[in-house]
């Protein structure tokens, strides 16, 4: 839980102080710089979570791709095969690959299986939204007074 913290406190100071912070590539570049120093640091989630916020915020502000996802939204499904993808990638020692090979196998499988439960899984159901079960064996016409005995 520690380890989290000051990412968690970095977003909220960057949200909380949002129109104080400069927009700048320079700051970019130098939250770029710690970050990647402090990723090879042990133990340096305080040094490398802070950076981490402003460059996620940078991002979402001003790359392109607001329309990825328009479509075939898959945020939903990778988010919950992701984990269940590294738990089984890791049961069998692919770990020891080392921590980008792992990564990136880990998100190309997730992504994979996530776009094939979108299209084989969700789609269809989508299909059926608006489907309701017919009348079978009910009558076409009102059943007549006399009928039920009245």
């Amino acid at each position: 839980m520690v380890r989290f913290v000051p990412i968690f406190y970095a977003g909220a100071i960057l949200w909380l102080y949002r129109s104080m912070v400069p927009d700048s590539r320079l700051l970019l570049s130098a939250s770029i710089g710690v970050f990647v120093v402090g990723t090879f640091l042990r133990n340096s989630d305080v040094l490398s979570g802070p950076p981490l916020a402003y460059i996620s915020v940078w991002a979402g502000a001003h790359l392109p791709g607001k329309s990825i996802g328009a479509k075939y939204d898959i945020s939903y499904r990778t988010y919950v095969y992701a984990f269940v993808v590294g738990q089984v990638l890791a049961i069998r020692h692919l770990y020891h690959w080392g921590y980008a090979p792992f990564t990136l196998l880990t998100v190309a499988l997730t992504l994979v299986i996530a776009s094939g439960s979108r299209i084989c899984v969700e789609r269809p159901a989508l299909r059926l939204k608006r489907w309701t079960p017919g009348r079978f064996g009910a009558p076409s016409e009102p059943v007549p007074k006399a009928a039920l005995g009245e």
